[in-house]
């Protein structure tokens, strides 16, 4: 844009800075939303609990930080492990995975074909989450005949469609409406 003053260039990129951070808290509220309406429809309670976080993108980081705020003990870890190590720096309270045992183990990326998680940690006592919702997991299937808890993406996805259609629809959310809804959900479809 010629002829722009420096200090309305300057305050044009702070607009396009201001509304970046802005879609990013908006992308984690539904994240923590839609996940936290997920595990509570399985009730699944997270306070205290030792969550692994398995994938760094933006899934996975909205996830960790949601498991954090709502009182858990958070670990994460990525395929390329820096992506870790710099979410770690950033984000207090969030650890670093050196093969702890968890209570929840969570897959945040598209790799359904492989199993991400150390099989030795995957037992009756652990609840196992894989965001993905159209592909079997092996993740799960493993989980399964362990005795897991095993969820996939499914939930997670129906309660964002709910959450997104309040917002635009001006409805509070309310977790007794979501759970019926999807209830009549799972009856028509996954019958």
């Amino acid at each position: 844009m010629s002829g722009e003053s420096e200090q309305h260039r300057c305050c044009r990129w702070a607009h396009r800075d201001h509304l970046q951070e802005l879609r990013q808290l908006s992308q984690l509220i539904l994240m923590h939303l839609q996940f936290h309406l997920a595990l509570k429809y399985q009730k699944e309670s997270v306070t205290g609990k030792r969550v692994l976080v398995y994938g760094m993108g933006g899934a996975g980081r909205s996830i960790a930080l949601a498991f954090k705020q709502a009182g858990a003990i958070v670990f994460v870890d990525n395929r390329t492990r820096l992506k870790a190590v710099e979410f770690c720096e950033k984000v207090e309270g969030v650890n670093l995975y050196n093969g702890e045992c968890c209570d929840i183990l969570i897959n945040a990326t598209s790799n359904v074909t492989d199993l991400l998680f150390d099989k030795q940690k995957i037992n009756q006592g652990v609840t196992v989450v894989d965001i993905n919702y159209n592909k079997p997991s092996i993740a799960l299937e493993y989980a399964k005949t362990m005795g897991a808890k095993a969820y996939d993406g499914k939930d997670m996805l129906f309660f964002q469609a709910y959450i997104c259609d309040c917002l635009l629809t001006k409805k509070s959310i309310n977790e007794d409406v979501a759970f019926n809804l999807y209830n009549k959900y799972k009856v028509k479809y996954e019958n």
